[in-house]
């Protein structure tokens, strides 16, 4: 049974959920050959949607990304971001749903500060939607995430990440916790489905998604109920932070 029927089966009976030095991330992370990738030789944009979001991701005071000496790497940036947010952050995200990620594509901020990447995620399932906007199943969305590969002059291809952030990879399932940024929405953070099991999208060390590694997708998924069965119904009260502080390079 496939795990679109098998949700929807489940629903039905409960009545009627940067950078890294390696050349491959373990588990359901994105490989970095496969990670979002965006030229820096390519020309700003003009449309004013996107000069609009590139700006709520410039970094202040600017660091512009610069490209490093040959065998020389970036480290991940080191941001206690998991810091108050649960396995199940229910009540820190606006949506919850359970997608296929069908694009990707990296953007540089207008100060070329940072790199971001959005996904285009068609909802198999609406799990939770506390936001203003019309989120039906079948519909495509867009979340975004810090991260992804800048492209140099030279070929060089630099990888930029969020320490323990995982990159969601093109045709996969994913169940995503989703806070709105305005039109779009960043990913707190979400579980892969293969082989009717869960794989957390964030791993290391000390961080809570780990307990669901591996689980079945049924409990899993009873466990999500529950988590929002018992979370307030005036909607997430979220201390989450979009625009998240760098430490200088």
């Amino acid at each position: 049974m496939s795990i679109r029927n098998k949700f929807f089966n489940l629903a039905v009976l409960s009545c009627a959920i940067a950078l890294t030095g390696h050349s491959e991330i373990v588990g359901q992370k994105i490989q970095l050959a496969e990670e979002p990738m965006v030229d820096w030789s390519a020309s700003a944009s003009s449309d004013p949607v996107r000069q609009a979001k590139n700006k709520r991701y410039d970094r202040l005071p600017p660091g512009r990304i610069t490209e490093t000496p040959l065998h020389v790497e970036e480290l991940p940036v080191n941001v206690h971001w998991w810091q108050g947010i649960s396995g199940l952050p229910v009540e820190k995200s606006d949506a919850i749903v359970l997608g296929y990620v069908i694009d990707a594509k990296a953007f540089l901020s207008n100060n070329r500060s940072v790199v971001y990447s959005e996904f285009s995620v068609q909802t198999l399932q609406v799990l939770k939607n506390s936001t203003l906007k019309s989120l039906s199943d079948g519909s495509t969305i867009v979340a975004d995430r810090f991260g992804g590969a800048v492209v140099f002059p030279s070929g060089k291809v630099q990888h930029y990440r969020i320490s323990n952030q995982g990159l969601p990879r093109t045709n996969q399932e994913y169940i995503l916790f989703l806070k709105l940024n305005g039109e779009d929405f960043d990913i707190i953070t979400g579980y892969a489905i293969n082989n009717g099991r869960v794989s957390p999208l964030d791993e290391g060390p000390g961080l809570p998604f780990a307990k669901y590694q591996g689980r079945a997708v049924d409990y899993f998924l009873t466990e999500l109920r529950e988590a929002m069965s018992t979370s307030s119904t005036k909607g997430p009260q979220s201390k989450w932070h979009t625009a998240l502080t760098f430490p200088s390079r």
